[in-house]
C-alpha cells in the first residue's frame, strides 16, 4: 500500500481517493475472514452430512433431525458469507477502477506532465517514413505470397 499511496501522492491525488487505498485493505481483510467463514461452514455441513443417513439407518430420526437442522444453518452461514464477499468484492472493485496507474519509478515529481522529463521514445523523428531499400510489410507478404487482400476484401466493395 505505501507505493500506491506515494504514487498517488505524487499524482497530485484527492484525500479521497488515498483514503479508497486503506479501505480496500480493511476489504481485502474482510474478504478473507468471510471466506474463511464460508468454508468453516461448507467443511461442517460436510462432516455432518454422513452422519444423518447413519443416524438414520440406526433409527435415531430425532438425532438425524437435529443434525439436519446443523446442516441447515452452517448452509444458512455459508449463503450470508458468500453473499457478503459478493458485496465486498464489488466495493473493492469499485474502488480499485477509481485509482490511476502506479506511476514509474523513474517519473519526476511535478505538478503535470509538464514537469516530466522525456527519457526516451519509441516513435522517434521521421518516424512512419520508410528507409531506402526497405519494403512495406503489406508488400513483402503479398510479394511472398503470405497475403492476398483482393481475396481478403468484402466482395461487396466490388
Amino acid at each position: 500500500p505505501s507505493v500506491v499511496v506515494s504514487s498517488l501522492q505524487r499524482r497530485r491525488a484527492s484525500e479521497e481517493v488515498i483514503a479508497a487505498v486503506d479501505r480496500i485493505g480493511e476489504l481485502t481483510r474482510q474478504r478473507a475472514a468471510l471466506v474463511e467463514e464460508g468454508n468453516a461452514a461448507r467443511a461442517e455441513r460436510k462432516a455432518l452430512s454422513p452422519k444423518i443417513g447413519a443416524l438414520l439407518k440406526a433409527g435415531d430420526e430425532a438425532g438425524a433431525a437435529a443434525l439436519k437442522e446443523d446442516v441447515a444453518k452452517a448452509s444458512e452461514v455459508a449463503g450470508a458469507a458468500d453473499a457478503k464477499v459478493e458485496e465486498v468484492e464489488a466495493e473493492r472493485g469499485r474502488l480499485f477502477a477509481t485509482l490511476p496507474n502506479l506511476l514509474d519509478s523513474r517519473t519526476p515529481d511535478g505538478a503535470d506532465e509538464e514537469a516530466n522529463v522525456i527519457l526516451s521514445e519509441w516513435a522517434p523523428d521521421g518516424f512512419g517514413e520508410l528507409r531506402d531499400g526497405l519494403t512495406w510489410h503489406d508488400e513483402l507478404a503479398t510479394a511472398l505470397g503470405g497475403l492476398d487482400l483482393e481475396a481478403a476484401s468484402p466482395s461487396w466493395q466490388g
